[in-house]
């Protein structure tokens, strides 16, 4: 009986689940920053984060070889390109311990998030956030100007999007007459004068995203005439 309850109690602290989280936070004001003039303005909140986990036996599964605050601090500063005269305050420190025990395996979980609220002083009224953010946005604006000249320059299958005000014989075009079915033909003739009109021969059509031959009059070889305006894009060949 005594070997039976015995076997009964292991069974039980075996199978026994047990989970605890214990939180701590703490939140610090340097001393050496003084908001007494209206010479500041916040620029924004930054964080970081380190976790470290232990097996019962204190051996480290994951372990944080230059310490979990100070890899969080590290992790924080990473965020933020600091400018001059800026400083961080409103330092909050959360340490996040979880304690799981499954019989005789137990493990021991340590988060630390550190996070920090970034200001910039100034004494005449110009920031250098002001000034970084109206540089990126100049900059941003001269990256969409350029996409957007990149864009009216696009290949497509090597065609470049326009036409030129001289198409030669041999040339490859794109054109459409609606915008929605476009054709694609090598140049025949260029029709003068001022190259108003072209002439085409080899005419595809687009279908299931592949050019097929097309010809409304079941000749492969006709010579159509089109406007120049309706050329979409063009290739020299």
């Amino acid at each position: 009986m005594k070997k039976v309850l015995f076997l009964l109690c292991l069974g039980i602290i075996g199978g026994c689940t047990i989970t605890r989280t214990t939180y701590e936070g703490t939140i610090d004001y340097p001393r050496n920053i003084i908001f007494d003039n209206a010479n500041f303005k916040y620029i924004k909140t930054i964080s970081g984060s380190s976790h470290a986990i232990y097996d019962g036996w204190g051996y480290g599964k994951k372990r944080v070889s230059e310490g979990l605050i100070n890899t969080a601090k590290a992790n924080m500063y990473s965020n933020h390109k600091f400018m001059p005269n800026q400083v961080i305050t409103n330092i909050s420190r959360d340490v996040i311990r979880t304690y799981d025990e499954k019989g005789f395996v137990s493990k021991y979980e340590v988060k630390v998030v550190i996070s920090a609220d970034v200001y910039e002083f100034s004494n005449n009224g110009d920031y250098y956030s002001k000034t970084e953010q109206i540089m990126n946005n100049t900059v941003s604006e001269k990256n969409t100007k350029k996409q957007s000249v990149n864009n009216n320059k696009s290949s497509i299958e090597g065609f470049r999007k326009g036409h030129y005000d001289v198409i030669s014989k041999g040339d490859v075009i794109i054109y459409t007459t609606d915008g929605k079915t476009f054709y694609k033909a090598e140049v025949y003739e260029s029709v003068k004068p001022n190259n108003i009109w072209i002439e085409v021969f080899n005419i595809h059509i687009k279908k299931n995203g592949k050019w097929v031959l097309f010809s409304e009059n079941e000749s492969l070889n006709e010579i159509k005439k089109i406007p120049l305006g309706i050329v979409t894009h063009h290739k020299k060949g």
